[in-house]
């Protein structure tokens, strides 16, 4: 599904981490995990660093997205006890 990425205004079907903007009305937003990691995001942080570490490239979506299927690691970020925004 094409989406866009408030951090960067471009429309892609890379993956995102999904953020409630409002809980009035359950309004999210798509970021791109670097785009959101640049906004200081612990779990988008620890996705980006991860895929980094293991020789991905976090801007490449397909990439990412097998990084994601394979290692998990916002769930690994979780179950750490890390931060979720």
């Amino acid at each position: 599904m094409i989406r866009l990425c408030p951090g960067c205004q471009q429309s892609d079907e890379s993956p995102r981490h999904s953020v409630v903007t409002s809980l009035a009305d359950m309004t999210s937003a798509d970021f791109h995990y670097v785009c959101h990691a640049k906004l200081g995001c612990p779990l988008c942080l620890a996705v980006v660093d991860s895929a980094e570490a293991c020789g991905f490239d976090p801007t490449n979506g397909a990439a990412l997205t097998l990084h994601i299927e394979e290692i998990d690691p916002a769930g690994a970020h979780i179950a750490a006890g890390g931060a979720h925004l």
